[in-house]
């Protein structure tokens, strides 16, 4: 097994009889995993202007919305899922949220833990992460107050 591929461990040394999840995950190893830690920002604000009836006017599904927002933000904004107004940890809930996620990877990852590359590589990513706002999400509120994107979602 691949150390990397914690969802394989899971699977294969966590759970009990899941040995088909298992197996499946074996055999694909990391293949497929592209999609973690995408950015649900665009989704966020799909839903939000539904629940502010800005898309009444368009029969449109929520995929759909957040699509025409994603290329909005990227194509025409020359901008991120991050650079939206955001709300995220403050520096007491990131710390709490390290400590949970150091104590579980000791729980399920023992060996890995006590290694050398343990601890301080899971420390190091865990701010990789701070940094690259992993730990945030978009303030749908200010957004929708903003009249750029509310003439945008009226215009769909």
């Amino acid at each position: 097994n691949n150390p990397e591929d914690m969802v394989a461990d899971f699977f294969c040394n966590m759970i009990p009889n899941a040995t088909n999840a298992c197996s499946h995950r074996v055999e694909k190893g990391m293949e497929g995993s592209f999609h973690v830690g995408k950015s649900l920002n665009y989704d966020i604000l799909a839903f939000r202007a539904y629940e502010d009836e800005l898309l009444n006017h368009v029969n449109m599904t929520r995929e759909e919305v957040s699509n025409a927002i994603r290329h909005r933000q990227e194509h025409d904004l020359n901008s991120s899922a991050i650079e939206f107004p955001l709300i995220c940890l403050s520096s007491k809930e990131e710390e709490d949220l390290l400590g949970a996620s150091l104590s579980y990877e000791l729980k399920l990852q023992p060996d890995w833990y006590a290694s050398s590359r343990g601890e301080t590589e899971h420390r190091a990513k865990f701010s990789d992460a701070v940094q690259k706002r992993k730990f945030c999400s978009v303030n749908s509120t200010a957004v929708m107050l903003d009249t750029g994107w509310r003439d945008f979602f009226l215009s769909l």
